[in-house]
């Protein structure tokens, strides 16, 4: 059920955005695009998330990376609207594996990420988004 929301997710990204014409609440953005790398090998299927922490606020922002670890962040508003980018300011990144998330048992399947990295309280990746657009890779020693 969650690979299907994952899939479903981008669909309505891609329908959406074309839609979208300064709905909902407003935010400062920075448009976000990135790559993950795993122990110097590219994060495929990998969730990504954005959420404000501090004197930040605002909605989290998601992606799901591809087959080279690369990344797009999308926010959605109030009314569910998805919007290219993410809030401007500090960030905790929230990593979670989709490969163990579409496994029933996770038997077999690596562990790639520690278990802190998809705790919001505890992980220890910090990005910062500035205005306009931007590239942020996270590296996963």
């Amino acid at each position: 059920m969650y690979r299907a929301f994952t899939k479903s997710f981008g669909l309505c990204v891609v329908l959406t955005v074309p839609l979208m014409s300064g709905c909902g609440e407003s935010h400062d953005m920075g448009l976000v695009t990135g790559t993950i790398t795993i122990d110097g090998k590219p994060g495929d299927e990998i969730q990504v998330r954005f959420s404000p922490t501090g004197d930040t606020t605002g909605p989290n922002s998601f992606s799901e990376t591809d087959a080279q670890g690369k990344f797009t962040l999308t926010m959605f508003d109030k009314a569910g609207i998805p919007t290219p980018g993410a809030v401007v300011g500090t960030h905790k990144v929230v990593l979670y594996d989709l490969r163990l998330g579409a496994s029933v048992t996770g038997k077999g399947i690596p562990i790639r990420l520690k278990p802190e990295y998809s705790l919001p309280g505890q992980t220890p990746l910090t990005k910062e988004v500035a205005a306009g657009e931007q590239t942020i890779d996270i590296v996963v020693p």
